[in-house]
């Protein structure tokens, strides 16, 4: 053995420890990665609480002042009340309630049936002439129909007109007549109407008519009651019948 013999290379026991190193490195990340994989089945999974519609509107709501009054029942459906926490808030999902509305007055029609009369008034087409203006209303069905007369002061009784195109509005009522012009001039036969406006005050009928005659018509206004015997019938109570 000479002086610059080579000493006994430790080449090999230090390649086995690098082996058991990388090994134990390699095992060990399998190992995590098992263990992080199958956590929940080992430990067990944490419950988590449901997040429900109606807690994250009530987290988006502005907290309520305390002692003050929160949200408020308002018509229509409505969803669950939502609890924020400073109190319930009802939300209105449905339709708005329709606004209410008012009852029609009640017409005319029934009160009107009968016969009505003027005291005696001037004819505006006539100075020597006096006539009382009597209407005469009855029902024909579910309808109103009647008659208008002009009886001249003395006679018992007149032309009668039958009432055209009768309407009844909540207290009022109008209609109107057709006739033709009298007498001898240039005009004689000429169709017209007369409209008629009524208004029944109380016990009192108030009527405004005027024609459409080309040469203008006068606006003439009465005021009638009902006729004697209407009212007899009226005052009289119905008979009671027969047990």
């Amino acid at each position: 053995m000479t002086e610059d013999s080579t000493p006994p290379s430790d080449s090999g026991s230090s390649g086995i420890s690098t082996q058991v190193v990388v090994a134990l490195l390699g095992l060990a990340g399998v190992l995590g990665a098992a263990l992080f994989t199958n956590w929940d089945k080992i430990f067990g999974r944490k419950a988590v609480a449901p997040i429900t519609a109606a807690a994250g509107l009530a987290s988006a709501l502005p907290a309520s002042t305390p002692g003050a009054p929160v949200g408020g029942s308002t018509s229509g459906a409505q969803s669950p009340v939502v609890n924020s926490g400073g109190g319930s808030v009802t939300i209105n999902i449905g339709p708005t309630a329709p606004a209410s509305v008012p009852a029609p007055p009640p017409d005319i029609l029934a009160k009107l049936v009968g016969t009505w009369i003027t005291p005696l008034a001037q004819n505006p087409y006539a100075k020597d002439e006096r006539f009382r203006l009597r209407l005469n209303f009855e029902r024909f069905g579910s309808r109103l129909v009647g008659t208008a007369t002009d009886v001249r002061d003395g006679a018992a009784s007149g032309h009668s007109f039958d009432m055209l195109d009768l309407q009844v509005d909540g207290n009022t009522a109008s209609f109107h007549t057709a006739s033709t012009l009298l007498g001898t001039g240039s005009g004689a036969g000429t169709p017209y109407k007369t409209f008629y406006r009524l208004e029944l005050e109380g016990k009192t009928l108030r009527i405004t008519r005027r024609n459409d005659v080309a040469t203008g018509g006068a606006t003439e206004q009465f005021a009638a009651q009902r006729a004697t015997s209407d009212r007899k019938a009226a005052a009289t109570p119905a008979p009671t019948p027969p047990q």
